[in-house]
């Protein structure tokens, strides 16, 4: 993922933002997570050294009658180092936001208004389907993009009225 992502900043675009989702097939093939860990931080150093915010999102859960135990606890120890590590505005000040999918989209206790389980997961309950991928998006601009946006208005104001 470094290096696909090295390859976006090597064009002449800009980017001020990068949502990074990662980790989810190496707890499927039973990677060590604190590989998965260093890994997922380099990814984020790769957008911060080209000053590009990121938001972080949690592993997601899964069906955990058919995850096994180990699974679950790097699961959990990833989404730890998520929140706590990568979502550090003290050490990293380009890491914007922590979007906990892992809370705001469970598999286990998934309730919504007019969507089922099934419409949101698919690929045997491990990946979202095109209508979770949409849910996602929709929580992900109303806690995340939204205030990111805000706040780099907010920012382009406050430079303009300095100069």
């Amino acid at each position: 993922m470094k290096s696909r992502l090295e390859k976006l900043f090597s064009d002449e675009s800009k980017w001020n933002l990068a949502i990074i989702l990662a980790g989810t097939n190496d707890l499927a093939f039973e990677r060590d997570y604190k590989k998965i860990c260093d890994a997922l931080l380099e990814v984020h150093q790769t957008a911060w050294k080209h000053s590009c915010y990121t938001i972080s999102m949690t592993v997601p859960e899964s069906d955990d009658a058919n995850e096994n135990k180990q699974c679950i606890t790097r699961r959990n120890s990833v989404n730890d180092y998520i929140r706590s590590e990568i979502g550090n505005r003290n050490e990293y000040p380009y890491a914007f936001a922590v979007f906990d999918l892992n809370v705001k989209v469970p598999y286990n206790n998934f309730k919504h208004n007019y969507l089922t389980k099934d419409d949101v997961w698919s690929f045997g309950d491990f990946h979202f389907a095109p209508q979770g991928y949409q849910l996602i998006g929709r929580l992900l601009f109303q806690d995340c993009i939204k205030p990111f946006l805000e706040s780099q208005s907010k920012s382009n104001i406050s430079s303009s009225a300095a100069t």
